[in-house]
């Protein structure tokens, strides 16, 4: 650095105050109010003394700085037992995650952090830390640790506000955590596009991020030495991606992807009351397959009970159908050609019949070629004529609610105008069986009334 250089930067930190740890964080609670966050874990409405304001931010400086509570109960003369309650009852990772959150979003409101950037970009990286005593996350790595050690994995926005921070296993690919808070994070980002280290990146990170309409912009070290797979043949890609095409040198092998799925569900076709099948391309997936059903484990049942022991050779569920599931599927699939026929009898009743109806639209199917599980129409003011259906008698429903909105999913929502749309139109009439033509007339004829009222 030049001589000039650091004369102004001498210069410029002399001309800033000194501001103890604490002082700063109590101006940041006035500014932001993130003390707010830490509510008693009791759920119990409360007003937050300054004592209590005190005690959360000596355990926060305590942790922060690895001093631990013994020490910082000797040096600010608050007892230890009394920090350790506050750390119990406050200090949480949900009120930490929340009051983080608090300061990400006024930081990323200020003026002079739009200088960094517009917080529409992030990264996120781990490091390793040695760890003593016992703890479940930690791992022995020789290369880093002289005992065990642990990694933290965090997330940083491009205006430098550290918006998520997860504790993970070492020895752990962190790929797997990439999505965990670049999604998962409550903050006001308009995040866009993510960047990562080669151990951040894996093929399925960058479908995932392009399913949910994001951008990953990795750093992968020794590009050129990693298999990159095509769909189609090199001319072809080549043609597509003149700059990355040369890179997709392996061509996917689309025999190991598991293409039909069947649900036993109680209200499908073909039903055991609960489970279902995958259909295998060779018996070495079937074999693999069986074994994933069954905890891993590679002998079958008829072989280990004439063995003291087995092998578990690869991960694994508890996932097999159970023999009871299976007879009634048995029972079930002695009638299934019978099921079809009367289910596609049903359908093209339902068709005639709802075409006289102007406001109502048949979720059409190949009915020649598939045999449906539901009947599912579009009607104005659905909620509306589900109630009055309902209130007739009619056993309506809705399959299914856009999964896109559910709470779960959160934080992966973005905008589907037409689903939503029509998600908010979707019927589902009565469809089974054992419904007779007169029951498809007596239905119709309620939809029709329904919409008449």
């Amino acid at each position: 650095m030049p001589a000039e250089a650091t004369a102004v930067k001498e210069e410029l930190a002399g001309m800033l105050p000194f501001a103890p740890i604490a002082s700063l964080l109590i101006e940041l609670d006035h500014r932001t109010g993130y003390l707010s966050c830490f509510t008693h874990a009791g759920g119990r409405k409360r007003a937050m003394s300054g004592e209590v304001k005190r005690n959360i931010l000596a355990v926060l400086i305590a942790n922060a700085t690895n001093l631990g509570l013994v020490k910082m109960a000797e040096a600010c003369g608050v007892p230890y037992d009394v920090l350790a309650w506050t750390q119990e009852w406050y200090v949480r990772e949900e009120t930490l995650r929340e009051a983080n959150t608090v300061i990400v979003n006024h930081h990323h409101g200020l003026a002079f952090a739009r200088v960094f950037g517009g917080g529409t970009m992030s990264s996120s990286d781990g490091q390793r830390f040695p760890t003593r005593g016992k703890s479940l996350t930690a791992r022995a790595m020789n290369t880093f640790f002289a005992d065990e050690g642990l990694s933290t994995y965090t997330h940083v926005s491009d205006q430098h506000s550290t918006f998520g921070t997860k504790v993970i296993v070492p020895t752990t690919r962190e790929a797997h955590y990439v999505l965990d808070d670049f999604l998962g994070n409550a903050t006001d980002l308009p995040i866009a596009e993510h960047a990562t280290d080669t151990h951040g990146v894996t093929l399925i990170n960058f479908a995932l991020f392009d399913l949910v309409g994001k951008a990953l912009t990795p750093r992968i070290r020794d590009l050129g030495k990693v298999t990159l797979c095509r769909d189609d043949t090199p001319t072809v890609i080549n043609a597509r991606y003149p700059h990355a095409g040369p890179l997709l040198t392996d061509r996917l092998d689309q025999d190991l992807i598991v293409e039909v799925c069947f649900s036993f569900g109680p209200m499908k076709n073909l039903t055991s009351g609960e489970g279902g099948a995958i259909v295998p391309h060779s018996p070495d997936q079937a074999a693999t397959l069986r074994r994933m059903r069954t905890v891993g484990i590679a002998q079958t049942l008829a072989q280990r009970s004439t063995s003291t022991s087995y092998d578990v050779i690869g991960f694994g569920v508890r996932a097999h159908l159970s023999s009871l599931f299976a007879a009634i599927g048995l029972a079930q699939l002695a009638d299934f050609d019978q099921a079809r026929t009367v289910r596609r009898q049903l359908w093209h009743r339902y068709a005639t019949a709802l075409a006289g109806l102007p406001d109502v639209e048949l979720t059409d199917v190949d009915i020649d070629h598939t045999v449906p599980f539901n009947l599912v129409v579009q009607v104005p003011d659905r909620d509306r004529i589900f109630h009055r259906m309902r209130a007739a008698g009619i056993g309506v429903g809705v399959h299914y609610p856009p999964n896109h909105l559910q709470p779960a999913f959160a934080a992966w929502t973005t905008d589907l105008p037409n689903t939503e749309e029509i998600g908010r139109r979707i019927l589902s009439l009565p469809f089974h069986p054992s419904l007779s033509i007169d029951d498809v007339d007596q239905v119709v004829a309620a939809l029709r009334a329904a919409l008449t009222i």
